[in-house]
């Protein structure tokens, strides 16, 4: 049996502001993924980093598709279960992880691992800062 699908898809974690949304999208031919995107968090696989594309039937009709993509970065499992009306998607890349489903083909979820960067001053500039700091209260003293 062929099967072809396609469509496209998002991931968006509204905990944080502005909200963090992935975007993708997919096609399978022949039972073999053709065109392939996801990207989110500044982390993107493609159609070189999926594996064997699943799809599940029931009575002769799609039932279901499963995605899985890595490469270097991570990766991580696109799933659809048009039976239950269901869309989940798992990712990971570094310290950020991403796990959530939802019934109308956008995952909301939680990061199950993230780390927030944040940028810290120097040393160097901060003891710079610092004598400032007491030179100016010294000369307000005065």
């Amino acid at each position: 049996m062929l099967i072809n699908a396609e469509g496209g898809f998002s991931a968006i974690y509204h905990e944080v502001e502005p909200a963090y949304i992935g975007l993708g999208f997919f096609e399978i031919a022949k039972d073999r993924i053709v065109d392939f995107e996801f990207s989110m968090l500044g982390f993107t696989w493609d159609e070189h980093d999926t594996g064997p594309c699943e799809c599940m039937t029931f009575s002769g009709a799609l039932a279901g598709i499963v995605i899985p993509f890595s490469d270097a970065q991570g990766g991580g499992v696109l799933q659809w279960d048009f039976i239950h009306g269901a869309f989940s998607i798992q990712f990971g890349a570094g310290t950020v992880g991403f796990i959530g489903n939802s019934e109308n083909g956008t995952a909301s979820g939680a990061f199950s691992d993230f780390e927030h960067s944040i940028t810290v001053a120097e040393p160097g500039t901060a003891l710079l800062l610092g004598l400032a700091l007491i030179l100016l209260s010294r000369f307000m003293r005065r």
